[in-house]
């Protein structure tokens, strides 16, 4: 996520810098799992009666593995911070 932020240093009197504020996780895909004649989901385990995914290591096997990643990106930026003036500039 680039944002502008307003410096004397540029010529424009913004830098407009890249932030990566972004998260991942890597679970494995197990085509064991099957209901109602549909196979394949992702595995899960039990621990004191709560789920939790089964991770994968990003680094094992790589090309032959499958598995589930759902990633997110936030915008952590204080509002105080903001010059929504500028905020349609750059890029």
């Amino acid at each position: 996520i680039a944002i502008n932020h307003p410096s004397e240093t540029e010529a424009s009197g913004y830098d407009f810098v890249a932030y990566d504020w972004s998260f991942s996780l890597f679970s494995t895909f197990d085509d064991d799992l099957c209901d109602a004649g549909v196979c394949g989901g992702i595995s899960v385990y039990e621990d004191a009666g709560e789920y939790f995914y089964t991770l994968e290591s990003v680094s094992e096997d790589v090309g032959t593995r499958r598995g589930f990643m759902p990633g997110a990106a936030y915008w952590y930026e204080d509002f105080p911070n903001l010059d929504l003036d500028i905020m349609g500039e750059g890029g």
